[in-house]
């Protein structure tokens, strides 16, 4: 017996001494069940809350397999556009051609082919020395990977003035050619540098350190309406620069009909699920997150700017001037089906 399956053990036997959970017989013959019929494990039942007594077998049995859910997924979105929107550069182009709201774009940081908003060469150390140095003391900017995924490559630094910077990841203070250097622009695809958002106070109360986003997973329909079928908020930890669940942050599904916080989870701790912030015991469930359904139809609009895209999980920001897009993801993580509680075959059915 492995060491994921002793503990998985552990915590289905512990779930079923809870009031309103089912036993732990029961939840062994549907994990056999969901396993048979979409090869999803005990982690992925454990994580969708499937050990709850109120959820019935049907329930359980009507999410897809990770082969379906891929399959359909590309059912939806035509395969070649899927790198319109996995490229950043080309999504932000995109997006602002369409008038729809993101962070503002400084430049693309690569080798040979790198240029800033303003058509100015961003291809070595130098050209990011010049575009720091035209900096105002106290703005901020980010930089992201062109094709990253899950906060992967992040930074973030404030201008300082006088040629210092700070890097917001440790706080260090150093000159702008130190930080220049430590940008590769070799990288692959470059590194996409805009203004880094000044998120609304509410959403920056969970957590200030970084900015804690919306993921809303939308569908568009045979007619071309565009539904939102689930969202969650995540939360990074204190510290973090990203709110990314990979990176330690947490997740509280939204009601999407009226925008409440229900209860949130940690993405490795199956079983494990809480009415406030871990980290300094504030309760949130029940909260009404303000402008959360002017993020769900800006989420809603970003889906249509893309062709042949029919599906996908929307990154919006809630800034002081309201929803901003950060990014769609076309493929977006499946286990987001699960922190929603969401059987994926209907949601994904038209």
């Amino acid at each position: 017996m492995g060491v994921d399956t002793k503990k998985h053990i552990t915590v289905i036997r512990t779930l079923a001494k809870e009031p309103g959970n089912k036993s732990f017989t029961r939840q062994l013959a549907e994990i056999a069940a969901l396993f048979i019929r979409s090869g999803l494990g005990p982690g992925y039942y454990l994580l969708a809350r499937m050990y709850r007594s109120e959820v019935m077998l049907g329930e359980i049995l009507g999410y897809l397999s990770v082969k379906q859910y891929n399959k359909r997924v590309f059912e939806l979105n035509d395969r070649l556009y899927h790198r319109s929107s996995q490229n950043k550069v080309i999504e932000k182009a995109v997006l602002t051609a369409y008038g729809q709201p993101t962070p503002e774009l400084l430049g693309h940081y690569r080798e040979k082919c790198g240029f800033t908003n303003n058509g100015t060469a961003l291809q070595a150390p130098a050209d990011m020395v010049d575009l720091l140095m035209q900096q105002h003391k106290g703005d901020k900017l980010c930089f992201k990977l062109t094709q990253g995924w899950g906060g992967e490559g992040f930074r973030a630094m404030e201008f300082l003035g006088e040629g210092r910077v700070r890097d917001l990841s440790d706080g260090r203070e150093l000159g702008v050619e130190a930080f220049a250097e430590s940008l590769s622009p070799g990288l692959q695809d470059g590194i996409l540098v805009e203004r880094y958002l000044e998120q609304h106070p509410a959403y920056g109360a969970f957590n200030e350190s970084s900015v804690n986003t919306l993921r809303v997973f939308l569908i568009r329909g045979l007619s071309g309406d565009v539904s939102c079928i689930g969202a969650f908020l995540r939360i990074g930890t204190s510290g973090s620069l990203v709110d990314n669940l990979t990176a330690g942050g947490v997740t509280f599904p939204v009601d999407i009909e009226t925008g409440q916080l229900r209860q949130g989870c940690f993405r490795g701790r199956p079983g494990v699920y809480f009415d406030t912030l871990p980290e300094t015991g504030e309760r949130i469930v029940g909260n009404e997150l303000p402008l959360f359904h002017d993020a769900v139809d800006l989420a809603k609009r970003a889906l249509l700017a893309f062709p042949e895209t029919r599906f996908a999980g929307a990154d919006i920001a809630v800034s002081l001037q309201g929803p901003v897009v950060l990014e769609l993801n076309v493929q977006p993580d499946y286990n987001g089906f699960a922190y929603m509680q969401m059987p994926s075959r209907k949601a994904l059915a038209l």
